[in-house]
């Protein structure tokens, strides 16, 4: 059996990039965990933790983690700490963060604008350390479309502009946001049991025929 995250990532592998030599699925939800796919198949690593990158610590001095370290990568982008730096304990707290800052809320603004900047670099992270040629964002942040990846591919452009480097590893277009109509964990979770998956593969097909989206997918997806 698999996680969820790691579900979620072989579904994203066989419906969104089956071609992807490495996928990296990310869920920022509760907390940050991403699972990867190498050659169609998880990684899991030697302890069976690869992926979690919620526990990474960027800020020695920042706030404490349940994991009972301080500044790891959840404290700042995961559904929880956008919910605790703003102060408002709502279910949807990203949507609502959204909703605040397009009315001109500049602190809601400055929240977004920092969550953006650390996906940025955790982006930068997995490209260079998996080789990730396609990087699918998930979770309830995930499931914000535009308001976060037009500004994170900003970004990535910027990034790539001043440093060779950086405009060799995985390309702004190949950052997504996983499409709300097709359950990917699902889908991964079919395919670790080898149960048939048709109805899914139905749902992927009408997904390849749609123009691009608010999830940054390409309408060229083959499935």
């Amino acid at each position: 059996l698999e996680n969820d995250v790691r579900a979620a990532a072989l579904g994203a592998h066989r419906v969104l990039a089956p071609e992807a030599e490495v996928l990296v699925f990310v869920g920022l939800g509760t907390g940050v965990a991403a699972g990867v796919v190498i050659d169609g198949r998880p990684h899991r690593g030697a302890h069976g933790l690869a992926g979690e990158i919620g526990h990474v610590v960027i800020d020695p001095d920042g706030e404490p983690c349940g994991c009972g370290a301080q500044g790891c990568l959840e404290t700042v982008i995961s559904g929880s700490a956008v919910r605790r730096r703003w102060g408002v304990e709502v279910a949807a707290a990203g949507h609502a963060l959204v909703a605040a800052a397009a009315a001109g809320d500049t602190r809601a603004q400055g929240i977004l604008d920092d969550v953006v900047a650390h996906l940025d670099l955790m982006v930068q992270w997995l490209a260079h350390t998996y080789g990730a040629d396609v990087i699918v964002l998930g979770g309830g942040l995930g499931r914000l479309g535009d308001p976060l990846l037009v500004p994170l591919r900003h970004r990535l452009r910027e990034r790539a502009g001043r440093s060779d480097v950086a405009a060799r590893v995985v390309g702004p277009e190949r950052v997504w946001c996983a499409p709300a109509e097709i359950p990917l964990g699902a889908v991964g979770a079919a395919a670790v049991a080898d149960a048939p998956i048709r109805p899914i593969e139905g749902a992927a097909i009408r997904l390849a025929r749609r123009p691009e989206g608010r999830d940054g997918l390409p309408a060229s997806i083959k499935t």
